[in-house]
């Protein structure tokens, strides 16, 4: 509490360090005492001792404890999820107290959630419309909305908080904090917000093993809470699956519900307990759920960019008793935790677009940070044609999506298949868009463009500077609109077959109103190595025509775009040039180089291994291992470790495009079968136990492990909802037992991949996981009333009913401190001239009476009359004479000389010169020097 004193010192310290000082002046004055009359020198002592004194408690922060007149109120707002519901009645408790706030107080908001944050600033005239700050609502730190409070309250006021909640903390401990805000002179009051009558059932655990054997049963264990007594049923489903319903009978309380689930397949399974019951108030927090890995065969995911893509890798694990499913990128799991059921996963030709930002992130912390294998293939649509630059994929891969050797790469070679699209405006903007192609390409590359009527307008020809083509496009008015679109792609076609050895492409650009260019010819172009792309413009909005585009660039294994508008063109062709139409794509027959030795050649006969027909160029990087190489040194096949994970991309395709020899040979299942199975990670091991708990919004893992070898380093990398990962290391804390924490505040599951290292090897591993699976807000709902009131008399206030009674509630004991450090700074120079004086100064009685005499006798001597000494009086009678006897004279006979002539040495006249009285010219100077200097005085 704060001090009934007056004043108060802020360094204690200072009292000693004055006992010190004055004990030394004391000391000092009577062992060698002054040369003073007994009076002087006692009040010489005194003024010492006043000067000591005002130092000493200027710098021990002396000061003065004002009662104040106005007071600062700070609402702090609990808006956490379990009040939500209350967001109304605290906006009106603050505008009550915003009304009553009375003329000279203050107010300030203040939310909290996971954190405190200021919502209104302290004002005297506060404009509170409603809370806006976003906070986390998963979460209740009320110590932290206390000190945040405290950090804001003014010094020239009395201190008030109001604490509007429910009274549930699970994070921090305020009883703490407003303790030692009370210490200081703030009020603590609390206001009450919340329901506590509603009924409410949760599930509020849900126990699981870590890892059950293959084929076996999972026990589980589920803890459901209810506040009233009623029937209800327990829904358990495995990966969204139903699994078994259980009828419950609930105490008002807590309820153990027992079962048996199983058995389930291999990989990690999301286990849910869903609890249903007639008397509930929330929905939030009536799931809880768990993760339990079953052991067993090897899972691998095979995501197919296109139907087909990868056929022939699922056939040869399949040959190898792998476990494998298939899907497509936009059915891939967008969280670690689903990626992390499978111990591999196989993108065939996926462009880096069909999977998305959160899926490819997601692949990425699930190799990283979980040991999930990776395998990429190649193919027309991905690595750098399948827009793979620059995305998490690149970082993840041991390959670099960026060319670095283009001069020796075949050409490309481009046609454009160009119609009209029926407006001038638009043919122009297609002529502009197909002139930004060319200056896209290489001087090496070839184009050529046919104009839907006549034919070819530009023969297929090397780009050189673009200059001619591009004059070319720009100048010609006579696109067509064919009635069918077969012509025109033939003529492409044979322009392309010219050139064997060049990455050959062609674009149909058109609004589909043509019949569908046949299979039969597409078919045929395909076969000569040619990939096929359409652009439909949409001009007469018709999905059939858009169908048919379309369909012409899935058989030609290119992309389709559709443009709602010829101004979209530009943009589409240029995105076309950037994705396809570059070195990428290798189309040549070659034999494979092999390069670093590898697991991934087991059971390959390389003497006799089939030669390939292209791939997907790109560059690998340093920390890459490179198995095979290609005709330009170009990755064929590399691998490297990524985090836990191992990561193998082989550049050509599995489909047969490129690789058709091979997949029809035994080497190929037997190459496709290395290339997953180097990627499998280890299996959970039995002597390694892993177990977690939440507390808060902190997770805590658990690691036994049976006969722990000496000086063995035990990690756990985490993966959080959000596909964020931390690294934890373990503290060993007894024999084989290590423990370590880790923040777990977000809502989702967390997967765990732990690790035990002896050295550089690892010895145990496995994978665990935990959920989270709603926030803590929902555990513990309406008011805690005898917790609120332990706050308000920890913090010497009240409970209140309303928010304006806060204003009347009175602050006691509160002082504001006003430091004296300046004034006795002051004092303390004010007495120094008056100790300097009476040590350097000798007064005596009768020294005030002769003081008054001299001053009167000085008063007189200034006033009196100066006399003419003798000397200049004689010196000026003188002068008169001279001056008189030279004026006769002039006036007789004229100067002889000019006056003042300077340097003039003849006499002034024969008599003068003769008269032996005359006064030289030189006293006379002198004489009327003196006089005039006088006269100026």
């Amino acid at each position: 509490m704060v001090s009934d004193l007056p004043v108060s010192l802020a360094h204690p310290w200072a009292l000693l360090l004055l006992f010190v000082a004055f004990a030394a002046i004391v000391v000092i004055w009577r062992r060698w005492p002054a040369p003073l009359r007994p009076r002087a020198a006692r009040l010489a002592l005194g003024i010492r001792l006043l000067i000591v004194l005002a130092l000493v408690m200027a710098t021990g922060g002396l000061q003065l404890l004002l009662v104040p007149v106005a007071r600062t109120v700070i609402v702090i707002a609990d808006r956490s999820a379990s009040v939500q519901s209350s967001e109304a009645t605290e906006v009106s408790a603050v505008t009550a107290m915003s009304k009553s706030l009375g003329t000279g107080n203050r107010l300030g908001v203040i939310s909290v959630g996971r954190t405190a944050v200021v919502e209104n600033p302290v004002t005297p005239a506060p404009q509170f419309s409603g809370f806006s700050a976003d906070v986390n609502a998963n979460y209740t730190d009320l110590q932290s909305g206390v000190r945040l409070a405290n950090a804001v309250l003014p010094d020239d006021t009395a201190h008030q908080i109001v604490l509007m909640t429910d009274g549930h903390q699970n994070i921090g401990d305020v009883l703490d904090e407003v303790t030692r805000a009370h210490a200081t002179g703030t009020r603590v009051d609390v206001l009450p917000v919340g329901d506590s009558s509603a009924p409410e059932v949760l599930v509020d655990s849900v126990s699981l093993p870590n890892s059950v054997p293959p084929g076996g049963k999972v026990h589980a264990q589920i803890v459901v809470s209810s506040s009233v007594a009623q029937s209800g049923t327990v829904h358990v489903t495995s990966d969204g699956a139903p699994l078994v319903d259980i009828p419950v009978n609930l105490a008002a309380g807590e309820t153990d519900v027992e079962t048996d689930l199983g058995p389930l397949g291999p990989g990690l399974h999301g286990i849910e307990a869903t609890i249903d019951a007639p008397s509930d108030t929330l929905i939030q927090n009536n799931t809880g759920r768990a993760i339990v890995q079953v052991l067993g065969a090897q899972r691998v995911l095979v995501v197919e960019g296109h139907p087909g893509a990868g056929a022939n890798m699922v056939a040869a694990l399949q040959g190898a008793s792998v476990s494998v499913s298939t899907t497509t990128p936009d059915a891939v799991p967008t969280s670690a935790y689903g990626i992390a059921a499978y111990q591999s996963i196989v993108l065939a030709d996926v462009a880096a677009s069909d999977l998305g930002t959160d899926r490819m992130t997601a692949l990425q912390a699930a190799v990283r940070d979980l040991g999930v294998g990776l395998v990429t293939t190649g193919g027309p649509h991905t690595y750098g044609p399948g827009g793979w630059l620059g995305t998490p994929l690149e970082a993840t891969v041991p390959i670099d999506m960026r060319i670095t050797n283009d001069p020796a790469k075949p050409p490309v070679a481009v046609v454009l298949v160009l119609e009209s699209v029926e407006s001038q405006t638009g043919d122009a903007t297609v002529r502009g868009a197909a002139a930004a192609v060319v200056s896209r390409l290489t001087p090496n590359d070839l184009v050529g463009v046919t104009d839907g009527a006549t034919g070819m307008i530009v023969p297929l020809q090397p780009v050189g500077d673009g200059t001619q083509i591009a004059a070319t496009l720009n100048n010609y008015q006579g696109f067509g609109d064919p009635f069918q679109y077969d012509p025109y792609m033939q003529i492409a076609g044979n322009a392309l077959a010219a050139h064997p050895t060049a990455s050959k492409h062609i674009i149909l650009l058109g609004d589909g109103d043509a019949p569908q260019v046949s299979s039969a010819l597409i078919h045929q172009l395909v076969g000569e190595g040619i990939t096929i792309s359409a652009v439909g413009v949409n001009i007469d909005q018709s999905p059939q025509q858009m169908a048919s585009m379309k369909a012409v660039a899935d058989q030609g294994g290119g992309r389709f775009y559709e443009s709602s508008s010829p101004a979209q063109v530009p943009d589409i062709l240029l995105k076309e040039t950037n994705d396809q139409l570059r070195p990428w794509v290798v189309q040549q027959h070659f034999l494979p180089t092999v390069g670093s030795p590898s697991s991934l050649l087991n059971g390959l006969d390389l003497n006799h291994f089939p030669g390939l027909d292209g791939y997907v160029a790109s560059t690998a990087k340093p920390a890459a291992s490179v198995v095979f190489s290609g005709p330009y040194r170009d990755p064929i096949l590399a691998e490297w470790q990524y985090g836990l994970g191992h990561v193998v991309s082989w550049t050509s395709d599995t489909a047969g495009q490129w690789t058709s020899a091979l997949m029809q040979s035994s080497q190929g299942a037997t190459l496709v079968a290395n290339l997953v199975g180097g990627t499998f990670p280890l299996q959970a091991d039995p002597a390694l136990g892993v177990s977690s708990s939440v507390s808060g919004d902190s997770a805590q893992i658990t690691v036994t492990l049976a006969n722990a070898p000496a000086g063995a380093r035990v990690t756990a990398t985490v993966s959080d909802p959000s596909n964020a990962s931390t690294m934890v290391v373990l503290a060993s804390t007894d024999s084989g037992k290590y423990v370590g924490n880790f923040p777990a505040d977000l809502v989702g599951d967390y997967v765990m991949r732990v690790t035990v290292n002896q050295g550089s090897a690892t010895t145990h591993a496995a994978t665990a996981g935990f959920a989270v699976p709603y926030s803590p807000e929902y555990r513990s709902l309406g008011v805690d009333k005898q917790f609120l009131a332990a706050i308000a008399k920890a913090g010497g206030g009240a409970v209140l009913d309303n928010g304006a009674a806060a204003m009347t509630k009175p602050i006691t004991g509160a002082r504001i401190p006003f430091s004296l450090a300046i004034p006795l700074l002051m004092l303390a120079a004010l007495l120094f001239p008056f100790d300097v004086a009476l040590r350097r100064l000798t007064l005596q009685s009768g020294d005030a009476k002769e003081w008054a005499e001299l001053r009167k006798r000085r008063k007189q001597r200034l006033e009196a009359p100066v006399a003419e000494e003798a000397t200049l009086g004689r010196l000026r009678s003188k002068v008169g004479g001279v001056r008189g006897d030279v004026a006769r004279r002039v006036e007789e006979s004229g100067p002889a000389v000019k006056p003042g002539s300077a340097g003039d040495t003849e006499p002034v006249s024969g008599d003068a010169a003769a008269s032996p009285n005359a006064p030289a010219p030189a006293d006379i100077d002198l004489a009327t020097r003196l006089m005039e200097r006088r006269r100026k005085k």
